[in-house]
């Protein structure tokens, strides 16, 4: 059984947004496309305590406590749906009553939580585990952008390796939740914040695909 830990959240659209006047706690009002499905909405990638959706393309979101002095300068709305698109993002949670993953989203957990595996740290299969946690704390350094970049994808090439031969020993995965491809879109370093961004692509053995994206 495939307990969720990985979740998956479409990023919805903003038109705008702008602090409401006068309101006590600070609130910020966010206008966008549809926000018939929020889930969440992160302010300065701090979780608004409370939101209130005042129609389909308006709300209400109230500046974390941390942020109440801050300058506000990232806004994501979180959808409760997951399209598998490059509006997705990721999140690992451990919660009172995870649910049973399967198809895409299965493959999607699967790949990230073997491409963050340190090799030998499974008690069950030493052998595995893409390894990116490990080069992350020996490679990150400002004077070795090209050499994290590589160092990445190295990993997700032996992730998919693994994962692809996993799924030749198990026959009960279908089609929808198997692994066919995994292709990096766009690997990029930043020295400034020593930061790894980059987004893969998953494609299943049935032909739908997820981006994965990815912030380090």
């Amino acid at each position: 059984m495939d307990l969720q830990v990985v979740y998956m959240n479409d990023v919805l659209p903003i038109n705008s947004a702008q602090n409401v006047p006068g309101m006590e706690p600070r609130t910020v009002e966010i206008i966008g496309e549809d926000f018939r499905s929020v889930d969440k909405v992160f302010l300065n990638e701090e979780e608004s305590p409370s939101f209130v959706v005042a129609s389909s393309t308006r709300l209400l979101a109230q500046v974390p406590p941390g942020q109440v002095d801050a300058t506000i300068l990232s806004i994501s709305v979180l959808s409760s749906e997951f399209t598998a698109t490059e509006a997705s993002r990721l999140s690992f949670e451990l919660t009172d009553n995870p649910r049973v993953v399967s198809g895409i989203q299965r493959m999607v957990q699967t790949f990230v939580m073997l491409l963050l595996r340190s090799p030998g740290t499974d008690a069950w299969s030493q052998g595995t585990g893409g390894g990116l946690q490990e080069m992350i704390g020996k490679n990150f350094s400002k004077q070795n952008a090209g050499g994290v970049t590589a160092q990445f994808a190295m990993c997700v090439r032996r992730t998919k390796s693994q994962l692809v031969s996993m799924q030749t020993r198990n026959t009960s995965i279908k089609d929808d939740g198997a692994l066919a491809a995994a292709i990096i879109l766009e690997s990029v370093f930043d020295p400034r914040t020593t930061s790894l961004i980059a987004r893969v692509l998953l494609r299943s053995r049935s032909g739908k695909a997820a981006v994965v994206n990815l912030e380090m």
